[in-house]
């Protein structure tokens, strides 16, 4: 393959399509592909994670004397009320829509991975992808990464946060899964 066919392949990656779109180039039958495992699904948290971190700093960054000013003026309260939404803001513009949407992140969509319902339907509502994204990664997270480990002992590599969101990771991108 020579380096434009790759350059176009990559470009093709990062190109949004509508919803119904891509549950269509997947046959919409997404029993044929397996679960995503925790390598794959690390690389895209990774990736993600590196798209995420500036927008976030710069959000930071931005409001940090207006946050140091009420703090100084014994306003911590509300000092932590804009420091919460500087950081909710982000994640749910960049991890929650996308999720909602079409099922995956920039680092999903680069992977080739995607959310799913559990029973393994493409259309995710509001309220799963509210309780996948937010609560349960914190919930994650507040475990010491406990939460994610529980994918290895799972058959269908599901996390905490995916039994919270009633969700599922699929790995499109090698395939449909051999019949067993």
């Amino acid at each position: 393959m020579n380096p434009f066919t790759q350059l176009a392949t990559v470009s093709n990656l990062l190109k949004v399509p509508p919803r119904r779109t891509l549950a269509s180039a997947l046959g919409d039958d997404f029993s044929l592909y397996g679960p995503a495992g925790f390598i794959l699904r690390w690389y895209a948290l990774t990736i993600d994670l590196v798209m995420f971190a500036p927008i976030h700093m710069l959000i930071r960054v931005s409001m940090s004397q207006y946050l140091e000013r009420l703090v100084a003026h014994g306003q911590s309260g509300r000092a932590f009320a804009w420091s919460f939404f500087a950081f909710l803001i982000p994640v749910l513009v960049y991890f929650v829509i996308p999720t909602w949407r079409s099922g995956q992140t920039l680092g999903k969509r680069i992977v080739g991975i995607r959310v799913i319902t559990a029973a393994r339907q493409p259309a995710l509502t509001l309220a799963d992808t509210l309780r996948r994204e937010v609560l349960g990664k914190a919930a994650s997270i507040a475990l010491c990464g406990a939460g994610f480990l529980l994918m290895r002992g799972s058959p269908r590599k599901r996390a905490l946060h995916d039994y919270l969101g009633k969700t599922m990771v699929i790995s499109y991108a090698a395939g449909p899964s051999p019949a067993k």
